[in-house]
């Protein structure tokens, strides 16, 4: 905020409840002369902290697939996600095995063949 050099010689503390509350108070009065709805303490700490909400949502998910996967391989209690999962942020979240196979004729996935125009090592 252009305010903050104003009433902040040090710069503003991104962990102080004081400044943030300087702050929410500020953007409050804003959003009251602009018609802005919403504004609150919560909303101001994610805006200046840079918190994206989707950030650690996702984490989270993706976390708890590899503890799931984990407890899966060191019990032996289900069969392992064999290559896929597809997490669709919003609308859904989907968990699909697609098992791929290798092609023996395809020089990137026949790991035993070799290029036929690579240099043998004699």
């Amino acid at each position: 905020m252009i305010q903050w050099n104003d009433n902040f010689k040090r710069g503003v503390d991104k962990d102080s409840p004081e400044d943030m509350k300087w702050i929410c108070d500020k953007a409050q009065e804003r959003a009251v002369v602009y018609g802005i709805s919403g504004v609150d303490y919560k909303l101001t700490m994610g805006v200046v902290k840079n918190i994206i909400p989707a950030i650690a949502s996702t984490n989270a998910l993706v976390s708890a697939a590899c503890v799931n996967e984990c407890v899966k391989i060191l019990t032996g209690c289900n069969e392992r996600l064999n290559n896929y999962m597809q997490y669709l942020g919003q609308t859904r979240v989907s968990v699909s095995v697609i098992e791929y196979k290798s092609n023996p004729d395809c020089l990137v996935c026949a790991r035993h063949k070799t290029h036929p125009f690579s240099v043998q090592a004699d």
